[in-house]
């Protein structure tokens, strides 16, 4: 079971949501089935958690409620990959 593993890496988390059909279902059990395993497993201080979201922050409270994304972004050591956001020529001047 994904919730108890000793180690779990949630990759590209919100991949798909922007832009998909509204009214098909498929975003309400992406969302619950995620968020429901990022908030049992923000309860169990024994369990590392690596989340690699695919949406900003604020898209991601959107999406999955406020706890989550605080979850996600604030209670967790945040390591950023590639360029920053509005950086031109990969952040070199």
């Amino acid at each position: 079971m994904a919730k108890a593993a000793t180690v779990l890496v949630l990759d590209d988390v919100g991949d798909g949501l922007d832009g998909a059909p509204e009214g098909s279902g498929w975003i309400p059990e992406k969302i619950t089935g995620t968020r429901d395993v990022i908030d049992y497993r923000h309860k169990e201080p024994r369990l590392r958690t690596i989340v690699t979201p695919w949406l900003s922050e604020k898209k991601m409270a959107a999406y999955y409620g406020g706890g989550t994304a605080k979850r996600v972004y604030r209670e967790a050591a945040v390591v950023r990959v590639g360029p920053q956001e509005g950086a031109r020529d990969g952040g070199r001047a």
